[in-house]
């Protein structure tokens, strides 16, 4: 009896890590289209204290601040998205419905750097955040083409994108 006991207790014990351990579902992407002239990423990959030349909080966590132009003023930012998977879209960005962005990103340049990154961008182009283990990416472009990437983790933060139609400029201090 005591024997057959000890086995019962072994097999529940062997079963309770795979009762208790799942993947939980995947956060479903978020998609915007935020203009159709130009987008500005303030790509932090390890956050920033509080900068008071262009009125910006602290926000330790790697994170892209997206702004419509290169004026940094609260009334121009259209997006945030940190490595925590806060996102966070301006009114002024119609969210979702169009195809999914894909493709690879052409002429690609990748920084680890903090920086910011003006992109022309033209009237199909979509912004798209999806999780990932650990993080968020950003994604800009259209179907079949990438132009621009943001990868947000804790460690290990990286920018991706297309040289022809992005250039590197340094951020606010």
């Amino acid at each position: 009896m005591r024997r057959v006991v000890v086995l019962g207790l072994v097999a529940v014990a062997a079963a309770l890590p795979a009762a208790t351990t799942h993947s939980a579902p995947a956060a479903k992407p978020v998609q915007a289209h935020c203009g159709d002239a130009g987008l500005v990423f303030l790509f932090w990959p390890k956050g920033h204290r509080t900068i008071r030349s262009a009125d910006l909080g602290t926000h330790p966590a790697p994170h892209v601040e997206i702004y419509k132009s290169d004026s940094y003023k609260g009334s121009n930012l259209l997006g945030f998205v940190n490595q925590k998977r806060k996102i966070r879209f301006s009114g002024k960005c119609d969210k979702g419905g169009k195809p999914p962005i894909s493709g690879g990103i052409p002429r690609n340049k990748t920084l680890t750097r903090r920086a910011a990154i003006s992109c022309e961008i033209g009237s199909n182009s979509e912004l798209r955040v999806t999780s990932l283990a650990g993080g968020a990416e950003v994604d800009l472009g259209i179907p079949d083409h990438g132009e621009a990437q943001a990868v947000l983790k804790q460690r290990g933060s990286n920018f991706t994108y297309d040289n022809e139609f992005c250039h590197v400029g340094a951020v606010p201090h």
